[in-house]
C-alpha cells in the first residue's frame, strides 16, 4: 500500500496578525506533523505559536529567508509526503489528505489543486486553476518555465524523494524560488492535478504576488542557471525552449512592455555577468 504519511510546514516571518488562523487551517488536516519554523521573528510570533502547544512543531531559527525557513522544517519530519505552506495562507478543509490521494492514484511525485487567490476587493477574487500543467515529464517543466501556473507551494504536496533530488528551495531566487522548484521537480517527476480548490490565498500589499520587479529579474537568473543545473544531474537540456540569447531579450520585452524601466539596469548586469561567464 502507498504511504499516506504527511507533514504541513509553515515558514513564518513577523506573521503574528495571520499566523494562528494559518496554522488552524493546518491542523484540521490530520497530518502527522505541524511544523512551523519561526525565521527570526521580532513581534508576537513566537507567543501565538506557543498557544497552540504541542499540537504544532515550533522550530525558531536566526532569520535567513523563507527558502531556509522550508528546507529546514523538511529536516523535521519522516512523512513521506510535505506540503509548504505561507504563513498567510489558508488550507481547505480536507484539501491535503486530497492532494496526497491524487498524487498516489496518478502515481506522481507532485500534486496540486486550484486557488482562491484574494484580491485587494472581493470583486478582484478569482480561482486559479492550471489543470493543463499535470503529466509525465518534462511537461510539467515545460508549462511552468516562463511562469509559475502552481502559484503558491501551499497548493500542492510533494514526495519527500522529489524534494530531495530537487535540493530544496534554493536560496536567492525569491519571490521566484517557487517556479524554480516547480520546474527542477518537473524533470524528475509527473504532476497530477486534484479537481477541487484546495488553498485560499491573501492578498497582502508587498506580496512576493505583487513583486513583479523581482519576479522578472530572479525568474531570469533561475532560467539562466538552469542548464548547468541540469547537467550536473545528467538531464537532458534539449527541453528548453529557447536558448540564452533568446530568454534574455524576452525578458527585456516582457520588463518594457510593463514598464519597468528601473530594472534595466539590473537585467543588463545579469546577460553580461552570465556571457562572461560569471555567476549570475
Amino acid at each position: 500500500m502507498p504511504d499516506t504519511s504527511f507533514a504541513i510546514i509553515i515558514p513564518s516571518y513577523n506573521s503574528a496578525d495571520f499566523v494562528a488562523a494559518t496554522i488552524r487551517s493546518a491542523l484540521i488536516q490530520n497530518a502527522d506533523k505541524v511544523i512551523v519554523v519561526d525565521d527570526g521573528s521580532t513581534d508576537a510570533t513566537p507567543a501565538v505559536c506557543a498557544e497552540f502547544g504541542d499540537q504544532i512543531t515550533y522550530h525558531r531559527i536566526q532569520n535567513g529567508g523563507v527558502c531556509k525557513a522550508r528546507n529546514l522544517g523538511a529536516t523535521l519530519t519522516n512523512a513521506e509526503w510535505l506540503l509548504f505552506l505561507d504563513s498567510d495562507d489558508l488550507l481547505l478543509e480536507g484539501a491535503a489528505a486530497a492532494l496526497v490521494t491524487k498524487a498516489n492514484e496518478k502515481n506522481c511525485g507532485v500534486a496540486y489543486g486550484g486557488v482562491m487567490r484574494r484580491g485587494k476587493t472581493r470583486e478582484e477574487d478569482t480561482i486559479i486553476s492550471h489543470p493543463h500543467i499535470a503529466g509525465a515529464p518534462p511537461a510539467p517543466a515545460l508549462a511552468n518555465f516562463r511562469r509559475s501556473l502552481i502559484i503558491t507551494p501551499g497548493c500542492a504536496v510533494v514526495h519527500r524523494d522529489v524534494f530531495a533530488w530537487v535540493g530544496g528551495f534554493v536560496d536567492g531566487f525569491q519571490p521566484m524560488e517557487d517556479r524554480d522548484f516547480w520546474v527542477k521537480a518537473g524533470l524528475r517527476t509527473g504532476f497530477a492535478f486534484c479537481e477541487r480548490t484546495v488553498l485560499d490565498k491573501g492578498w497582502r500589499e508587498g506580496s512576493a504576488l505583487t513583486r513583479t520587479d523581482l519576479r522578472i529579474i530572479n525568474g531570469l537568473r533561475s532560467q539562466l542557471l538552469l542548464p548547468a543545473w541540469c547537467r550536473k544531474r545528467g538531464v537532458d537540456t534539449c527541453f528548453l525552449p529557447a536558448s540564452p540569447t533568446t530568454l534574455i531579450r524576452q525578458t527585456f520585452n516582457d520588463a518594457g512592455y510593463r514598464r519597468l524601466w528601473s530594472i534595466f539596469p539590473k537585467l543588463t548586469a545579469i546577460a553580461l555577468r552570465y556571457w562572461m561567464g560569471c555567476r549570475v
